[in-house]
């Protein structure tokens, strides 16, 4: 019966053991599902799970499936990964990685630097929370999965109880760039213009310019940011601007943090000398 219908046209064979109505277009969905159906136990995983979990940044492209450790399978329409241990749920009834196992997927992948933005996005969104990747981190922390070292950092700067730096050794790296040579004088811990019971980390008074650091965990940030915002406009009234620069600035790329500001010094020097 299956041949009879295929020779007549009245079914399409996309796939071993896989048939379409030719009456139904070729969409994106459907060459996913043809090559889920055509693999055992395989799901859809790394760009086209993105794609169908609604993940920003990614495009319908060629299906990628994931299928078991060992399992024999070469797809002709789709990329193939094993893995040993998958999540799996259902979108537009195609079996596809869950949340989770798509972010750790693409942390493996070419899409690596789309990661963070992305789970960046799904927290702000509500569609994700940070101890759902901790714990899919501590499930697989013993594997050699690739991709691990990646979402370990994008997890530790985003919980709740993430690395946050002793403040002295902030202040240290901080004061660091600051001694360089070619700086201009600062004063350290100095009173915060138009409220002296605050301390500013550093204050360049020949161009006002106010330099802090900030060590706080992803969350704490943002729980900190209407006071933050405050002290800059507060800053801002008495004449003084200010730079913030987060610990992985200070910690990575003490370079650029110091050119960052000889840079606005130099041009805060400009603005406010007088004209010849």
């Amino acid at each position: 019966m299956i041949e009879r219908r295929v020779s007549n046209r009245r079914w399409l064979r996309l796939a071993p053991s896989v048939y379409a109505l030719p009456s139904h277009p070729g969409t994106w969905h459907r060459a996913v599902m043809v090559a889920v159906l055509g693999e055992v136990d395989a799901v859809a995983g790394g760009r086209s799970a993105a794609v169908l979990q609604r993940v920003n940044g990614f495009r319908p492209g060629r299906p990628e499936i994931v299928v078991p450790s060992g399992a024999p399978a070469v797809s002709s329409i789709a990329r193939v990964r094993r893995c040993s241990l998958v999540h799996r749920t259902v979108i537009d009834h195609i079996p596809v990685l869950d949340l989770c196992d798509t972010l750790y997927a693409l942390s493996r992948s070419a899409d690596q630097r789309k990661v963070e933005p992305a789970v960046d996005d799904l927290l702000a969104s509500g569609r994700l929370r940070i101890d759902q990747l901790q714990r899919r981190h501590l499930e697989w922390i013993g594997s050699r999965r690739a991709g691990l070292e990646l979402m370990r950092g994008i997890i530790e700067v985003r919980s709740v109880d993430g690395f946050e730096p002793p403040r002295s050794e902030l202040e240290r790296l901080l004061y660091e760039v600051l001694d360089r040579p070619g700086m201009p004088e600062c004063v350290r811990q100095a009173a915060f213009p138009g409220a002296p019971v605050r301390r500013a980390d550093a204050i360049i008074e020949s161009c006002r310019l106010i330099i802090e650091a900030d060590g706080r965990c992803w969350h704490a940030r943002v729980a900190a940011f209407i006071e933050d915002r405050q002290r800059d406009r507060l800053a801002l009234r008495h004449g003084y601007a200010t730079l913030r620069f987060t610990y992985d600035e200070l910690r990575h790329d003490p370079d650029g943090v110091f050119a960052d500001i000889l840079a606005v010094v130099a041009e805060r020097s400009r603005v406010a000398r007088p004209a010849a």
